[in-house]
């Protein structure tokens, strides 16, 4: 495959907006999002990778592709290094690892509840364009739709690619269970 493209540069994460700006921005991108479930196959079928003890996985990476026809899902993780983002991307197809890239990106401003996609976008946008495999859908640490302007970190990064992507949050950035 080839290298994934923003196709919605418009909404990239500017971390030198005033926050008037970045949520005027995240209300507009909520805005153009789908949040319809019409992936075409069921999450719930998927097999994880089955991780061997002692071993490094490499075996699974080499060339990519792996010639079989599941749905391709990338899990999205950040993690910070003195004054970076570092954002990991692990693609799985058919219970292999099929693809792992990286990227970072400079820290431009601290944690803002409900802006985290302007501080730690750009490693995630740098890591995504590295990946040569095609996703059909992204699984993000971070909040999608259950967040304020219902624009959380997922939203963004898949209105930015303009693919299925889905939040996965530790916490509850706001609202009740």
């Amino acid at each position: 495959g080839s290298e994934m493209r923003v196709v919605h540069p418009e909404f990239l994460p500017d971390p030198s907006l005033s926050r008037e700006e970045m949520e005027t921005l995240q209300r507009e991108l909520a805005a153009l999002a789908r949040f319809e479930d019409d992936l075409g196959f069921d999450p719930a079928d998927l097999r994880l990778p089955e991780v061997v003890e002692g071993s490094d996985q490499s075996g699974l990476t080499a060339g990519g592709e792996t010639g079989e026809g599941g749905p391709t899902v990338v899990g999205v993780d950040q993690a910070f290094l003195d004054d970076r983002a570092i954002s990991a991307v692990v693609a799985v197809r058919d219970g292999r690892v099929v693809e792992r890239v990286g990227g970072s990106a400079p820290l431009k401003i601290p944690y803002i509840p409900g802006l985290l996609s302007f501080r730690e976008g750009g490693a995630i946008v740098d890591a995504l364009e590295r990946l040569t495999v095609d996703p059909d859908l992204l699984v993000v640490d971070g909040s999608g739709r259950i967040h304020f302007r219902q624009a959380g970190l997922a939203t963004h990064v898949g209105v930015l690619f303009d693919l299925p992507a889905v939040g996965v949050a530790k916490g509850l950035l706001c609202g009740t269970l």
